[in-house]
């Protein structure tokens, strides 16, 4: 969970509580609460990075410190390529963004569910 937005994490936590507590609030709710705040800013939840993954292959290039960032629109299911040029090589990486549900359910939930489930409800004990 490293490289994260505090306010994304925040917000994961909070519903993951209210899921394993079986309250009944939904994640546009959390989001809406989440708007009231100073800090709120829309992109902590309609821009997340999902992940990182390296290209096939490198390929090299014979300029120096040379960037280019291209991306296409900021939908539910972005890929963001970026190119670093430095010193004779190429490091090419593909980020996935999407929103904040997408990264709650593909990355979040597969971390945080073991933890998670230690905060469930025991069973009602019938007496």
């Amino acid at each position: 969970m490293m490289d994260r937005h505090l306010d994304q994490l925040l917000m994961c936590a909070v519903y993951v509580i209210t899921k394993v507590t079986k309250e009944d609030k939904s994640f546009q709710n959390i989001m809406k609460c989440y708007r009231t705040q100073p800090q709120a800013n829309s992109d902590v939840y309609r821009n997340v990075w999902r992940k990182k993954s390296a290209p096939n292959s490198a390929s090299s290039a014979s300029t120096k410190n040379n960037s280019t960032i291209s991306s296409t629109s900021p939908s539910s299911n972005t890929t963001t390529t970026t190119t670093t040029a430095t010193s004779n090589t190429t490091a090419s990486v593909e980020e996935e963004r999407g929103d904040l549900i997408h990264f709650y359910n593909n990355v979040y939930i597969k971390q945080m569910r073991h933890f998670a489930l230690r905060y469930s409800r025991p069973p009602a004990l019938l007496w």
